[in-house]
């Protein structure tokens, strides 16, 4: 995987945000809560790592 660095800064901001929220909500079982840690992992999949040169 040329771009992890990326993703794994995504996956721990979507896991960040999925603790934060359940420790204000107490709850995670409502679909919509898991919007946002689900698009910072999108985001840090499909970004580009500074020193990877190409596609």
């Amino acid at each position: 995987m040329r771009n992890w660095k990326t993703t794994l800064l995504g996956a721990l901001a979507a896991v960040a945000t999925a603790i934060q929220t359940q420790a204000m909500v107490g709850n995670l079982g409502d679909w919509r809560l898991w919007i946002l840690p689900a698009l910072l992992a999108g985001w840090g999949a499909v970004q580009k790592d500074h020193n990877v040169t190409g596609n």
